[in-house]
């Protein structure tokens, strides 16, 4: 795995729209229509170490426009913020990083597309570490 030793692949899923808008209600009580319209496909992956006792994901998503992708990712960046108790991220050139104890959480927008990685080792989440799941996410 690109998360380094120890580290190995687990479940690999499409989430759906409708999958999209439960991770907003549990998230943040709302289904978030408006961020989750604009959806045309995903794909996650989850990698376990420990023995299962660590999980990180890696979430890759696409969307109908950059506008569509660009509505997400801010209201992403809101769920990642209160789901981790966030208050630190370093942000460059479409890349947000949010660093706690030895995890980091990235997303990293480009064009009409987001990458999602969240519970990396640290250093291994941003864009050299966090490629996403192989082939277009489906829809």
């Amino acid at each position: 795995s690109s998360f380094g030793e120890g580290w190995s692949q687990g479940v690999e899923n499409t989430l759906g729209e409708i999958g999209l808008r439960t991770v907003f209600k549990v998230g943040v009580g709302d289904d978030n229509l408006k961020a989750c319209a604009g959806w045309d496909g995903d794909r996650i992956q989850t990698y376990e170490a420990d023995g299962g006792k660590t999980v990180a994901l890696v979430w890759h998503t696409v969307w109908d426009s950059d506008k569509d992708a660009i509505e997400f990712a801010i209201a992403y960046k809101a769920l990642l913020a209160k789901k981790y108790k966030l208050k630190k991220q370093k942000a460059k050139d479409g890349v947000l990083i949010f660093k706690k104890g030895s995890k980091e959480h990235v997303m990293i927008l480009k064009d009409s597309s987001v990458l999602i990685i969240e519970g990396a080792p640290k250093g291994k989440g941003g864009p050299a570490g966090g490629r996403g799941p192989k082939g277009r996410p489906g829809r």
